[in-house]
């Protein structure tokens, strides 16, 4: 009876140890939602340079660098340009196209 109790309290000890060391994985959504705030700040930019004068399509997308290769950040700009000047909410429907193509893949 007494091998029993320390079998079942190693047992125990080690789930236990387990589970602490597990290291937390950051869930798709949130990597998601820290590029799509990014994306979002693209277009709320874009777009007030154009209020401001800026008219440099093909140079706004150049300067990405390397986030050039997503084509959220593109699109950012695309939505910033085909839009109204005036237009408010820019911003978040890029960050709402962004989370629906990130978080769902």
């Amino acid at each position: 009876m007494k091998m029993m109790t320390y079998v079942i309290g190693a047992i125990c000890a080690v789930a236990s140890l387990q589970a602490y060391a597990a290291e937390p994985v950051k869930p798709t959504h949130q990597n998601a939602a820290s590029v799509c705030k990014r994306v979002q700040e693209t277009a709320e930019t874009t777009l007030q340079a154009r209020k401001g004068g800026h008219n440099d399509r093909a140079g706004d997308k150049a300067s990405l660098g390397s986030k050039s290769n997503d084509p959220m950040f593109t699109y950012a700009i695309d939505v910033a340009y085909d839009s109204d000047l005036n237009k408010t909410g820019i911003g978040q429907e890029a960050y709402d196209y962004c989370m629906l193509h990130k978080a769902g893949a």
